[in-house]
């Protein structure tokens, strides 16, 4: 393959991460690349891996640009160099099952490391469609990526290295092996869900209030009222919580009197719980949590929980102590605190549930320790406003849906300018607040009446993804076979 066929290969993977539907493609864009990769004679493999993977990351990541360029060019050279790796250790690998293996395992580091940056696996492309991601129920959003590699190396060995590859033992196994995803999907997709036991109404708020307005000091009564507004949609009795996004209330709510007697007052009139981002700078005198309020129309808050994964220089100023200059690169003056206890609010006793701050709901393994801590749905509160356009917003809608396949449980996502979403626990979209097919920077409300149903654990929120591990010890004999 020459550099050109590769350099179309990266352009080709790329565009499967643009939220165009188009994420089908990668089923077979990587064949280039692997075919490169796979021939001795061809030298510095990881020099154009790596520039593979500038062109692929640095295309899934672009939304990045509407808040820092200098972010975005940092971030697409360090998802990079996970690329370079692999290419660098391909021909090391004495299999393809080994080789694959190395892909997922590579994926995982990227999204476990420090914060965890997700973005940009292989998978993400295929959340559009429910059937080709049940298998991230199993194995999380990193088998669907084992799967989709395990295509493009099965069509490289059956289209370009050997004819008669079909018809040998291992081009059997691996036909069988490929479309196992595919029927595992269908059947789990046919399969009839349980009758639920009751219904859980919550209500989002989209406000759709541009940043620049957002955080003006002056604009808080007028945001306060137009969400209000919004929230007086509903009905009295016809909620169950009310839902407003990620720092909807740029202070805390319990140092102004005046706003969270109105908060009361909402939840008394609506006969609600109210769910609301809000800081607490309570808790630690000087110091600020980004945090998740819920509330009643008692004079304390029912539940707070303060934000984990804090986001990299947006949050947080990474190594700050050791690196205190660091502190010029960036929009913040100093650190959010980081919370230290997993997120579980309950409604009654009729559900218990995980609020999510922005791009937790990305996090896998973040997110199955949450649902294994007691969690029977998901709801994400998030504030996309800082990126124009839908390659941002849609990219995040992509990815939380993964979380709900993964944990066999419904996710809810209420945001400032969308993508307000409700799925269910096989990844398919109920509900979303748009307006004449528009997603995001449109304003709405929307009702979910989500069945309740007995819990049941998925293989991936009992195992996670030890599965990698297993097939790293097994990955030698497995080869043999394949």
């Amino acid at each position: 393959m020459t550099f050109l066929s590769v350099f179309l290969s990266a352009i080709l993977t790329g565009v499967s991460f643009l939220p165009f539907y188009t994420g089908w493609v990668v089923f077979f864009s990587l064949i280039p690349l692997l075919s490169f990769l796979d021939k001795k004679t061809n030298k510095n493999k990881w020099i154009v891996s790596l520039l593979w993977g500038l062109i692929v990351q640095g295309t899934a990541l672009y939304w990045i640009t509407d808040v820092t360029c200098v972010g975005w060019a940092a971030l697409t050279c360090y998802h990079a160099l996970y690329v370079a790796l692999f290419g660098a250790l391909w021909s090391r690998l004495k299999n393809d099952v080994s080789r694959i293996l190395l892909w997922a395992a590579l994926e995982w580091m990227r999204q476990s490391f420090y914060c965890g940056s997700p973005w940009g696996q292989l998978a993400q492309g295929l959340a559009p469609w429910p059937i080709l991601i049940q298998l991230s129920s199993l194995g999380g959003i990193l088998l669907v990526s084992f799967w989709v590699l395990g295509v493009n190396v099965f069509l490289l060995r059956s289209l370009f290295c050997a004819k008669k590859f079909l018809k040998t033992k291992a081009g059997m196994l691996t036909g069988i092996a490929l479309l196992f995803p595919l029927i595992f999907g269908v059947l789990r997709l046919t399969q009839e869900d349980k009758k639920a036991d009751s219904i859980f109404r919550m209500a989002i708020v989209q406000p759709n209030i541009p940043p620049d307005f957002k955080w003006s000091p002056k604009s808080e009564k007028a945001q306060l009222d137009w969400m209000e507004g919004l929230s007086r949609r509903f009905s009295k009795g016809s909620v169950d919580v009310l839902v407003w996004p990620e720092t909807a209330l740029l202070d805390d709510p319990r140092l102004n009197p005046l706003v969270y007697t109105r908060f009361r007052a909402l939840c008394t009139d609506l006969d609600c719980q109210l769910m609301i981002g809000a800081y607490d700078r309570l808790r630690i005198p000087g110091k600020n949590f980004n945090g998740v309020f819920l509330l009643d129309s008692g004079k304390s808050p029912l539940a707070v929980y303060h934000k984990i994964n804090l986001v990299p220089f947006g949050e947080t100023i990474p190594f700050e102590k050791y690196f205190p200059f660091l502190k010029h690169c960036t929009p913040i003056e100093q650190s959010f605190q980081q919370g230290d206890t997993l997120p579980l609010f309950s409604f009654g006793e009729k559900i218990t549930f995980a609020p999510l701050i922005c791009f937790e709901d990305t996090l896998s393994s973040f997110v199955r320790k949450c649902v294994r801590n007691g969690a029977e749905i998901l709801v994400t509160l998030s504030n996309d406003g800082w990126f124009r356009g839908s390659l941002g917003p849609v990219s995040h809608d992509f990815v939380a849906r993964f979380r709900a396949v993964e944990n066999g449980l419904p996710l809810i996502r209420c945001t400032n300018t969308g993508v307000s979403s409700w799925v269910d626990r096989k990844g398919r979209e109920i509900q979303k607040i748009s307006e004449f097919g528009k997603e995001v920077e449109v304003v709405g409300v929307m009702l979910c009446e989500v069945p309740v149903r007995q819990k049941t654990e998925t293989v991936f929120g009992w195992l996670g993804y030890a599965w990698i591990l297993l097939l790293a010890v097994t990955g030698r004999k497995l080869g043999k076979l394949f």
